[in-house]
């Protein structure tokens, strides 16, 4: 079965409905390099979490300046992964996994002239990897859906690595996605929300449903 991570959470309401529908991963943005809309502080990530009454793997999303950022927020928050937006190089990866409990999800930007060797190289060295939709600069966050086929094709390489689709996707297109590309677990965040910053219950609902049931 398809596992889920609704991502972009920023209130405790969002994050129990989310866990209520089956939701396996819960992402919280907290770096302001990522000048997302989305984005909480780790403080404000700490007191949601440490407010539900069942603990979710949560998911911090980070494009981090050093290591010592990602190890201090690994001691306020002990999450279960770590996902990487920035341009983090292997090295810096490799020495982050040395320091840190936490698993590792490398971020990877897809358009049509992606590399797959490129790919391979971070695959060999994270725990997972998420193929979001590449805009400009921007690896994800952009709602907007890429070639499915490109991800198919680097999942079918990567496997069994455990590969994350995002990348606009929504209730209505999810399961086709599923079907496309055959990944680990989907990632959603603007596709079930009301408004920026705040989810739609019914969405979510619904997301979770079409994804567990392909």
């Amino acid at each position: 079965m398809t596992k889920v991570k609704i991502c972009g959470i920023t209130n405790k309401e969002d994050a129990l409905i989310a866990m209520n529908y089956g939701s396996d991963f819960l992402g919280f943005i907290v770096d302001e390099k990522l000048k997302s809309k989305r984005r909480i502080s780790a403080e404000k990530v700490r007191d949601i979490v440490s407010n539900l009454k069942s603990k979710p793997k949560v998911v911090v999303v980070v494009a981090p300046r050093s290591l010592d950022e990602v190890i201090r927020m690994e001691e306020m928050l002990r999450p279960y992964a770590f996902q990487l937006h920035g341009n983090e190089t292997l090295d810096f990866i490799e020495t982050l996994k040395s320091e840190v409990k936490a698993k590792i999800i490398k971020a990877i930007g897809i358009s049509e002239d992606i590399k797959l060797d490129y790919v391979k190289e971070y695959a060999e060295i994270s725990d997972f990897i998420l193929l979001d939709t590449k805009v400009n600069s921007a690896t994800g966050g952009t709602g907007k859906v890429h070639d499915w086929n490109i991800s198919k094709r680097i999942r079918d390489e990567l496997y069994p690595k455990r590969v994350i689709l995002a990348g606009g996707l929504k209730p209505e297109n999810v399961r086709e996605a599923i079907k496309k590309v055959k990944p680990y677990a989907v990632d959603v965040s603007s596709g079930v929300e009301s408004k920026i910053g705040k989810k739609d219950p019914e969405k979510i609902k619904k997301f979770i449903a079409e994804a567990k049931n392909v």
